[in-house]
Parts: C-alpha cells; sequence; structure tokens
C-alpha cells in the first residue's frame, strides 16, 4: 500500500478532498450529476464514489449507443448480458466482425460521448478488446484491422 501511495500521492489528496466536502455538506456529486446522500456509514464510500458511479454512468451512455448503431446498420446481434464492464453479444457469424468494429468503436469514443453528454472531458485515451466463440467460456481474443 504504501508504494502505492507513493506512486499516487494526488489520488489520496483527492479522495481526502472529497471525504471533507462531502462530510461537510452531506452529499458528495459524480461528474454526470450523480448524487450520494452521505450517512455516517458511507464515510468510506466518499473516497471512490464520483469514479465508480461516474464509470458506471459512462457504461451505460456507451452500452445504449453502442445498441443504437447496431439497430442502425441492422445487424443481426442482441445483447445478452452484461459482465463488469463486457458486453456480450449473440448474433449472426456473417455480422460478427462489423459488430465487434461497431462496439470498439463506441468504447474508444467514451471520451468524446462524455464531452457531449456530461460536459465532462476525460483526457485518458480508452481501450477496448473483442472475443469471438460459440459460447461464453470458450470466446478467444479477437485481432481486428483497423479499417
Amino acid at each position: 500500500m504504501e508504494a502505492f501511495r507513493n506512486k499516487y500521492p494526488g489520488l489520496f489528496v483527492w479522495q481526502g478532498e472529497n471525504k471533507k466536502l462531502a462530510l461537510y455538506q452531506g452529499w458528495m456529486k459524480s461528474p454526470s450529476g450523480r448524487v450520494l446522500l452521505l450517512n455516517p456509514e458511507q464515510q468510506a464510500a466518499v473516497c471512490n464514489y464520483p469514479v465508480q458511479s461516474f464509470s458506471a454512468d459512462l457504461y451505460n451512455l456507451a452500452t445504449v449507443t453502442a445498441m443504437k448503431e447496431v439497430k442502425r446498420l441492422g445487424l443481426r446481434a442482441k445483447l445478452i448480458l452484461l459482465v463488469h464492464d463486457s458486453l456480450v453479444f449473440e448474433c449472426h457469424p456473417d455480422d460478427a466482425k462489423v459488430l465487434m468494429k461497431t462496439v470498439i468503436g463506441t468504447m474508444r469514443n467514451i471520451p468524446k460521448l462524455s464531452k457531449d453528454y456530461f460536459g465532462y472531458e476525460i483526457n485518458v485515451k480508452l481501450d477496448a478488446d473483442a472475443e469471438l466463440g460459440p459460447d461464453y467460456g470458450s470466446t478467444k481474443e479477437v485481432e481486428l484491422d483497423e479499417s
């Protein structure tokens, strides 16, 4: 823990400032506007709330955006499961490559979605990957060309 604290001292300063502010005002707000009303048992949650809640909001926004694009393209694909930070689809084999490129493109575009939807700028490059298989337990990572 000490090595992590030394490597990212600004993180712990930021978390401490969040905790003080939340204790003072009784709530914490994420960059997307989600509010956590604070009670004494939740003091530890305040440290990571802005990041965790905002990442969930971005994930949901990207999922909806990807699904709209899948529909617009007329892909024969259905979103069947969300697992942590993964989207699991069933799709026609002829549409698999376009589906993977579409979803990866949407995930890589999260910084723009954040700016457009929430007015919050993300200055970190985000990446995504794709796996393909006949069932969830038999997937293998797929390398897609950039074209």
